[in-house]
């Protein structure tokens, strides 16, 4: 047992409690503010078409190519965003899944063509719109909004985009600034700013226990955030994919010596693809991390769809995403530091101790990419990209594509559908030496599993 987690419950006990709380205060605001809505939107308050920033920072300001749609165009600067910002993926998630509920329930504002995330109360608005250029106003607002919840720094950038609007279209821009504050407003109190507690690895740690590993020996990563406020599912529990192999039996063994030869620094197996494969999918530091890497799939596969697809539709399809995506990364968390599993560097380093005749150590051995600072089972990236997969293979259909890497310039993957990408960026694990078969394919199953009871039941088509 590591020392962190005694620290944590107590910390988390008080937190439910307190949290809980605020929510029922949320609760009964929100039913009074249901009433008022339609006089109380309209509000001043401070926003980014307030904003009046200098000559010079409008002129270093730009927002992003006219070429593409409104949508694509906020999701792009999104995961430049996160790579600029150096989001974790959890964090990337969690601001694109607000991002995109944000400007999705703004736009729905206006069809009221399916079921507004959490907030019912939009459906006594009655919006008109006379052109796609006041749709761009209501994304623009909603947009606006959530970049300034995490990033202060963009408002001359957001403040020039939303100047562009004539002054008719105002009330446009404010209906999608009040959504976006709306949302924000949702998830003021969902646990995802939690300082992480002290941590110091415990010299009698069990065997097959995570711990720091070399060669940086990093704190754990957010071990609290499998207790953030779910987004869309019920609950956790259902979801868990169970534990992982335990250390005496020969499946444990079999795939230990799989990532031992595949995923040595120095494999003599591993075959230069695989190699390509594991740096492809790596989406580590300085990337957009797994949400957002699927979220430049979804974007290329909705930019060579052979259909004319509604803006309401795209921004419902990248909502649903990232429902998924994020709360598919707080249960990953959650059993990830529920099975509390070792990374394979220290699983092989320590065979001789494991209590399996079938392992043998090597004390030498080193992984191909860095290992990640959190346990090992099961794996995020294949839980990411099974739920992402899933969500596009519902809405588009068997569909293939080509997508590109940040983290390996250049280079560029074919796939004839989504699911064959989950499949080979789970490998990519393996290939890479962080991670074992069961952490993959539990993982993905984990992560198609919570993609089909978001599409069924999140957002649902009412015409």
């Amino acid at each position: 047992m590591v020392k962190f987690k005694a620290i944590g419950c107590r910390a988390i006990m008080e937190l439910h409690i307190h949290m809980r709380v605020i929510l029922f205060l949320f609760i009964v605001a929100a039913g009074v503010g249901a009433f008022l809505w339609p006089q109380w939107y309209m509000v001043d308050r401070p926003s980014a078409s307030n904003f009046n920033p200098s000559n010079d920072q409008l002129a270093q300001a730009s927002l992003y190519d006219p070429e593409t749609s409104i949508l694509m165009q906020w999701n792009t600067l999104a995961l430049e965003a996160i790579t600029t910002n150096r989001l974790s993926p959890l964090e990337a998630s969690r601001f694109l899944a607000m991002l995109h509920i944000a400007i999705f329930n703004a736009l729905n504002t206006v069809e009221k063509k399916y079921v507004f995330y959490q907030m019912p109360e939009l459906e006594r608005i009655n919006v008109s719109v006379r052109d796609d250029d006041d749709l761009s106003a209501i994304v623009d607002g909603a947009a606006a909004e959530i970049f300034l919840l995490y990033f202060r720094q963009y408002e001359p950038l957001l403040a020039k985009r939303l100047r562009t609007h004539e002054q008719e279209r105002s009330e446009y821009v404010s209906l999608g600034e009040r959504v976006g504050f709306d949302v924000g407003r949702l998830r003021w109190e969902d646990g995802s700013f939690l300082p992480n507690p002290p941590y110091k690895d415990d010299l009698n740690i069990s065997r097959g226990a995570w711990r720091t590993t070399p060669p940086y020996y990093e704190e754990p990563l957010q071990p609290l955030w499998g207790d953030v406020f779910l987004f869309a599912l019920p609950e956790r529990e259902s979801f868990d994919p169970g534990p992982p192999p335990t250390l005496g039996t020969g499946q444990y063994a079999r795939e230990l010596e799989e990532v031992k030869e595949l995923g040595a620094v120095d494999s003599l197996v591993r075959t230069q693809e695989q190699g390509e494969i594991a740096l492809f999918w790596a989406d580590g530091k300085n990337t957009e991390t797994p949400p957002g890497h699927w979220n430049v799939i979804a974007q290329e596969i909705l930019m060579h769809d052979d259909q004319q697809i509604p803006l309401v539709d795209q921004a419902h399809m990248f909502a649903l995403l990232n429902l998924a995506l994020v709360d598919t990364g707080i249960l990953t968390w959650y059993t990830k530091y529920k099975y509390d599993f070792w990374r394979p560097i220290d699983a092989i380093r320590g065979a001789d101790d494991d209590g399996n005749t079938a392992t043998t150590a090597d004390e030498q051995w080193f992984n191909f990419i860095d290992t990640p600072n959190f346990p090992e089972y099961p794996s995020g990236h294949s839980a990411f990209s099974g739920a992402a997969a899933h969500i596009l293979t519902r809405y588009f259909g068997e569909r293939a594509f080509v997508t590109d890497s940040r983290g390996l310039p250049g280079v560029e993957r074919s796939f004839e559908n989504p699911m064959a990408a989950a499949v080979e960026s789970g490998m990519s694990r393996i290939y890479g030496g962080i991670h074992f078969r069961s952490a993959d394919t539990q993982g993905r199953a984990m992560g198609i599993s919570i993609a089909d009871y978001i599409f069924e039941n999140a957002l649902r088509k009412i015409k």
